[in-house]
């Protein structure tokens, strides 16, 4: 009894009852919640300047606050539901990529992107502040499914695609993530870049995988949202708008780009593996280089 008081605390409505209005508290709570956690966590990273556990605590912070929103929300109504479905979904995925992002950390030892902030307490929170707010876009499909009223049966022809959707992203980032890795784990591989497996079809296939999974589970959402209006489609939105633009046009693609230029550009080799390898989606090379004729 304690324990579901505490969930309904933390995400629940309680005497609020269900309606927009629960929605709207839950949503605030979360972006409560997922600040607050990411705040906690900046001291010990400040302190011994270390940022070894920050992609491991803002996948498994979203994937706990999906946990924590169905715990609340749930009611006793079984497992297969599209409540259920969507939150199993941010859990599997916050669970696969914060294991996998903190084991390569370990076996790196750093990440490129602190080089500067570390050392600068205030530049280092607001990293973890901008993690607090993509944790929290992440969680908004999985707090207004759990958290707004809906009588679609399930599942509808939107749960299928985004069933779909997700399990095809989530498979494409997993075995290009394992790719990379079993690439780099070969010695006689130092300084080279990948170009088999999916690596072969895309520069980038673990961002379309990314950003796949979490278009899937907005249609997942899609259900529940559409029964309350085009703001509430666009909120749930949020989550792969943000993944997509966060992905392809800031700290993903283009950080890793000017960095294999930096490093490799101007070789025969590279230049060739760009002109026969798409950015992101593949088989769009031909396209793209047409229109730049």
């Amino acid at each position: 009894v304690a324990q579901n008081m505490t969930m309904t605390t933390l995400l629940g409505c309680g005497s609020s009852g269900a309606g927009t209005g629960c929605a709207l508290l839950t949503l605030g709570r979360g972006l409560a919640c997922s600040l607050a956690v990411q705040w906690v966590l900046f001291i010990p990273a400040a302190f011994f300047r270390t940022e070894k556990f920050y992609d491991l605590a803002g996948a498994s912070t979203t994937a706990a606050i999906a946990a924590l929103a169905w715990e609340a929300h749930h009611a006793d109504r079984g497992w297969w539901n599209r409540r259920f479905v969507v939150s199993a979904m941010v859990i599997g995925w916050g669970l696969r990529l914060s294991i996998f992002l903190f084991r390569r950390i370990l076996a790196h030892g750093k990440d490129s992107r602190f080089d500067k902030a570390r050392n600068s307490p205030v530049l280092f929170f607001v990293f973890w502040t901008i993690q607090g707010v993509w944790v929290f876009l992440n969680s908004v499909p999985a707090l207004l499914t759990n958290s707004l009223p809906n009588d679609e049966p399930f599942p509808a022809m939107s749960d299928v695609a985004g069933i779909g959707l997700f399990g095809l992203g989530f498979l494409v980032e997993t075995v290009a993530d394992l790719q990379k890795w079993s690439f780099r784990q070969n010695l006689q591989n130092k300084d080279k870049f990948i170009t088999h497996g999916l690596w072969a079809l895309s520069r980038h296939p673990n961002y379309l995988g990314e950003i796949v999974l979490w278009w899937g589970i907005w249609c997942m959402s899609l259900a529940v949202v559409a029964q309350h209006g085009v703001g509430w489609i666009l909120a749930s939105a949020s989550a792969p708008i943000f993944t997509t633009y966060l992905l392809t046009r800031l700290s993903g693609i283009p950080l890793l780009e000017r960095h294999a230029e930096k490093k490799w550009g101007g070789t025969a080799e590279y230049e060739a593996y760009k002109r026969a390898t798409p950015v992101l989606v593949p088989f769009t090379q031909p396209i793209l280089d047409k229109k730049g004729q």
